[in-house]
């Protein structure tokens, strides 16, 4: 199930399903793809009267690649294929004149391991700093008898 943002984005798990990106007509809907990734190979969409453009979301390694998507009419419903050099992004496209989604995205099962993987090292890292703090320094006794009393006796009934 793709999960909606505060800010139009709508989520979907990449792999998981098939991704529905619903354009409108004299509306623009972005797909954005994993920063880092390029596009390569030509698209390929069923679309014969959408303009799909490809764009830049910031610069460098981080940049992210977009899909602007277009359509000049309503009532259509095909799909799109959109290759990187990471991997192949396959979408259905539905065209209606009155809805649209602004923003499509993807979450990535490899993303959420690692960030799992580096939670529990988090986890670990503070365990091991508590339990370093709970150490108790070795106690340390001097060779030095002088305050030690010897001169004792013990007074009263044995009870058997």
């Amino acid at each position: 199930m793709p999960e909606p943002g505060k800010d139009g984005r709508v989520t979907y798990t990449f792999g998981a399903g098939l991704p529905t990106v619903i354009c409108s007509p004299l509306h623009v809907s972005i797909i954005e793809l994993q920063p880092g990734e390029t596009l390569t190979g030509a698209r390929q969409s069923g679309f014969d009267t959408m303009e799909l453009l490809p764009g830049l979301s910031g610069e460098g390694k981080s940049a992210q690649p977009i899909i602007i998507l277009k359509p000049h009419t309503g009532g259509l419903d095909t799909n799109l294929v959109i290759t990187t050099n990471k991997r192949v992004y396959y979408l259905r496209l539905v065209s209606r004149d009155e809805e649209y989604i602004a923003r499509v995205a993807f979450a990535y099962q490899e993303d959420e391991d690692l960030r799992w993987r580096a939670f529990q090292a988090e986890q670990e890292q503070a365990k091991q700093q508590r339990e370093d703090a709970q150490v108790v320094a070795p106690v340390t006794v001097k060779d030095d008898y002088s305050n030690l009393y010897f001169s004792y006796q013990v007074k009263g009934k044995i009870l058997r």
